[in-house]
């Protein structure tokens, strides 16, 4: 069983979260690494993130918990798990003595993972808070960065002339394609600022220039 790092190792719901994957039979590498690449693109992001209702490191814990449990809903159905996960936090015995709002919120956020983003999400699961709109768009392309579901892509993100520019070592190109044009497609709409992904192939070095073959959503 995968262990818990970064932000749930010291979650007082990290116990929670792990049961809820064994039981169920999800992901847990999958959890696990689309975790960290949130809390990696978070880090980066934090200076233009929201934070009013929700405090910076209420957003994090969200988005750390919705990065591990997002797929949960899978073991009632692939093709609907988003909304199964929604049920599944809202009524799962283990998430009961969660605070009311932040079983909302995740589920809320396990909700809108993946499918077009729809304006009306906004408001329906997201409160019209501008800060959840900003973490729904970070789980969103940390669910893509690992959609192969395989170790071995390393993720590093920066701030540079007003944008987020995202360098995802060993991403296939199929997969970046998806993620610049399935994925990231509220970035921009909730940061008011491009997102910039460079994908460089497995096997070759780590560039710290700005390669030309970026690519912007």
């Amino acid at each position: 069983m995968t262990r818990p790092g970064g932000v749930l190792a010291g979650s007082p719901y990290g116990a929670d979260v792990l049961f809820l994957i064994r039981r169920l039979h999800a992901d847990a590498g999958h959890g696990r690494r689309v975790a960290s690449h949130a809390e990696t693109l978070f880090a980066a992001a934090a200076p233009w993130i929201h934070a009013k209702e929700l405090a910076l490191g209420q957003l994090l814990e969200r988005l750390v918990l919705a990065a591990w449990l997002h797929d949960v809903g899978k073991v009632v159905s692939l093709e609907q798990h988003h909304k199964h996960s929604r049920y599944i936090l809202a009524n799962s015995e283990s998430t009961q003595h969660w605070n009311a709002d932040l079983r909302a919120d995740v589920g809320a956020l396990c909700m809108v993972h993946r499918r077009a983003f729809r304006r009306k999400w906004r408001k329906k699961w997201l409160r019209d808070d501008p800060g959840l709109l900003q973490t729904a768009a970070l789980l969103r392309v940390a669910d893509a960065l690992d959609r192969s579901h395989e170790p071995g892509i390393t993720v590093a993100a920066t701030m540079e002339d007003d944008a987020l520019y995202v360098r995802a070592h060993g991403l296939r190109r199929d997969d970046a394609d998806r993620l610049t044009a399935r994925k990231a497609d509220i970035f921009e709409q909730a940061f008011g600022r491009p997102l910039i992904l460079i994908a460089e192939p497995a096997g070759s070095a780590a560039r710290r220039d700005r390669p030309a073959a970026s690519q912007r959503p």
